[in-house]
């Protein structure tokens, strides 16, 4: 375990910058101090994000991390029936999350 990453039941993490940049918002501390559904699902996308990046790390072809200029977000690629998909089917993940 991290030092600096909040471990969920799943071993799923967010971490201690993450937090901090919602937090920093005075709007993102009220929500996070009542756990809404707003921050319920930056801590989803935070969690996705950093179980797939850790995957990615272990095997770079499972995905690929790019910056898309229309959207002006990070955009995640990888493929239909690879690890990436298999492990988030298997924790239930929520599709909009992705």
């Amino acid at each position: 375990m991290h030092k600096n990453r909040y471990y969920d039941s799943l071993g799923l993490y967010i971490t201690a910058t993450q937090l901090r940049f919602y937090l920093n918002d005075p709007s993102g501390f009220q929500s996070f101090r009542h756990y809404d559904e707003d921050f319920k699902h930056y801590f989803n996308e935070c969690r996705t994000y950093n179980l797939i990046s850790d995957l990615s790390i272990k095997d770079p072809k499972c995905a690929k991390f790019f910056w898309d200029e229309s959207l002006e977000d990070i955009v995640i690629e990888f493929p239909s029936n690879g690890r990436v998909v298999k492990i988030l089917n298997y924790l239930h993940a929520d599709e909009e999350v992705l």
